[in-house]
């Protein structure tokens, strides 16, 4: 359905699309409000905010680098890389939902403690 209303090639849609597409997510908006409550210098704030996003942003912006650099060479690691995650993609999910548990109850019962 994305892909049919995409292919009108509605200008509108695609700022809508845009815009849904890069909301912050609530990891995001946990770690602004870990930046906030840091009680640091406005300069040191900034950099933290940028550092986090340079981190987060990495898996995204590394390959947009490399395929400036070896278009063909970057096209085929990120099929390989594809392929790799579509074929893991159950234990990817089960590790992933398994970690953000394994954090969620460790701050529950951080957050008990105090």
């Amino acid at each position: 359905m994305t892909n049919r209303i995409l292919s009108r090639g509605s200008l509108t849609m695609a700022f809508i699309a845009g815009l849904v597409l890069n909301m912050p997510g609530v990891w995001y908006l946990d770690a602004l409000v870990g930046i906030a409550k840091s009680n640091l210098s406005n300069p040191a704030v900034l950099v933290q905010i940028l550092v986090f996003n340079v981190i987060m942003f990495t898996l995204v912006e590394l390959p947009i680098v490399s395929y400036l650099i070896n278009p063909t060479r970057t096209a085929e690691h990120v099929n390989n890389v594809s392929d790799w995650a579509h074929h893991h993609s159950r234990t990817i999910g089960v590790v992933v939902a398994t970690a953000v548990g394994i954090w969620l109850l460790t701050k529950g019962i951080d957050d008990l403690a105090k």
